[in-house]
């Protein structure tokens, strides 16, 4: 994994990456990044596609016994969590049992820590932007809540046949962001 320099303003990637090389970047990796690097993994389309259908596979195991599971965030992961979930994108429960945040600004983690309901649980799926402030006693222990990390790092690859999926929006360098997409393939000038 490697860190992509993000102009917010533009809403481009920016910086330089090796010709011919490609980067890949879940949608909900680049929302609240400000002037931030944004993660991505530099692979094939294949391996980055293996890599995040993982992370939301040990998610949506994370999940699978929560009875009002909600899913934050709109990008490749989120999208298939909420598929291997069963459920849609339409409004969650107000106060879900389980969150499976694939956001990865603090806003939006601190969000899902107040959202869901007491002694639930909230599955973080996504890249954190870096460390922020976060007081565990009123915001987690009081309440009761239990926090569960996946990364692409402890995610299983898995082997064998992809199913067909959506296809990243492909962007240069430079180039602003389309709308809607929920994974980006970056590449050079």
């Amino acid at each position: 994994m490697i860190t992509l320099a993000w102009n917010h303003v533009e809403r481009a990637f920016t910086g330089e990456l090796e010709q011919d090389a490609a980067a890949y970047v879940d949608a909900d990796w680049v929302q609240g990044a400000g002037n931030a690097g944004v993660p991505a993994l530099v692979s094939s389309e294949e391996d980055a596609t293996r890599v995040l259908l993982a992370i939301a596979t040990s998610a949506a195991s994370a999940a699978a016994s929560a009875r009002l599971p909600a899913v934050a965030g709109h990008g490749f992961v989120a999208r298939h969590v909420r598929e291997l979930l069963g459920i849609g994108a339409e409004s969650p429960p107000p106060s879900p049992d389980l969150i499976v945040e694939t956001r990865r600004d603090p806003a939006s983690m601190l969000e899902s820590t107040t959202r869901v309901a007491d002694l639930g649980t909230v599955v973080l799926a996504g890249p954190p932007a870096g460390s922020f402030r976060f007081d565990l006693y009123p915001d987690v222990h009081v309440r009761g809540l239990r926090l569960v990390s996946v990364s692409p790092r402890s995610a299983e690859h898995t082997p064998g046949h992809l199913p067909t999926l959506e296809r990243p929006a492909t962007v240069r360098l430079g180039e602003t962001l389309p709308e809607g997409a929920a994974w980006y393939r970056v590449v050079s000038l």
